[in-house]
């Protein structure tokens, strides 16, 4: 335990869900009973915006740090997404503050929080990025009515292709070879044939 009283931190609202989440995984850490953890969110964390000041709760941090439920309250929604929790308001910090409470070593906890955070925001690797795009894209109802019309469009143009009786590309025609027998050779005259 430090002897500071309060710390007060400036976070990126954009960024503050990450944030709640990797210090909740940090007092998970600690060794903190659930039901502690929670107790201390109400009583030794709260923020508030940096612009026009809408505060929020040690619970509403608490709730950013869970998996989101089936249906938020509006402001929770809003920082989920990066903006204020009070509408209209285009700041993008948020001022927290951390209160002393006696098990803890707030610095500590918001240092491995941090290096969570860090360790969560690498890039992956490009294979990983590529197939999660992937299934992105194929997870979206447009793209697959996109791809199922221009399979359509091509069948379509091959059939026309092959009533017409023109070559239909990829396809190899089988070749019809004419082979003319061989003349055969005439036998020299007044030479003896083989012998027999």
């Amino acid at each position: 335990m430090t002897d500071v009283e309060v710390i007060i931190r400036e976070q990126d609202v954009r960024k503050l869900a990450s944030f709640c989440q990797a210090l909740g995984e940090a007092l998970g850490r600690s060794g903190l009973a659930p039901d502690r953890a929670f107790a201390v969110w109400h009583a030794a964390v709260m923020g508030q915006c940096s612009k026009c000041g809408f505060p929020i709760s040690g619970e509403d941090l608490f709730a950013l740090s869970q998996p989101p439920g089936e249906d938020p309250p509006a402001k929770l929604r809003r920082l989920r997404l990066g903006d204020c929790a009070q509408p209209g308001c285009e700041s993008y910090f948020y001022r927290l503050v951390f209160r002393a409470h006696p098990p803890l070593d707030w610095p500590a906890l918001l240092a491995g929080a941090e290096a969570m955070r860090a360790e969560t925001g690498r890039p992956a690797s490009a294979k990983a990025r590529t197939a999660a795009l992937a299934r992105g894209f194929l997870q979206w109802g447009g793209t697959r009515r996109a791809a199922i019309g221009v399979g359509v469009l091509l069948l379509l143009l091959l059939i026309r292709r092959w009533y017409a009786g023109q070559r239909i590309p990829l396809l190899r025609e089988p070749e019809h070879f004419n082979v003319a027998p061989a003349p055969e050779e005439p036998q020299p005259t007044g030479t003896p044939g083989p012998a027999r």
